[in-house]
């Protein structure tokens, strides 16, 4: 079943991202990536575009999904090396 990507923009402006399995629909933007079909419906697609999925293992050890977003408004981006 194809994963489906979601954004809900806070009152604040920031983002809360939402994933889920669902059946993909005709309008839906349908994107192959690593064996896995994605799913981003066409109003979520100017909050998403630009938009970065990794997983990743954080400092602590735990494992999980970070989206790396420049319409966020807790984004920053990376300082130049």
């Amino acid at each position: 079943m194809p994963l489906r990507l979601a954004v809900r923009q806070k009152e604040d402006g920031t983002f809360e991202y939402l994933m889920g399995f669902d059946d993909a629909k005709e309008e839906d933007l349908h994107i192959s990536t690593e064996g896995v079909e994605v799913l981003i419906s066409p109003e979520q697609i100017p909050l998403l575009d630009e938009t970065v999925m990794d997983y990743t293992e954080l400092d602590s050890g735990e494992l999980r999904f970070i989206f790396i977003n420049p319409r966020d408004a807790n984004y920053s981006p990376p300082a130049d090396a």
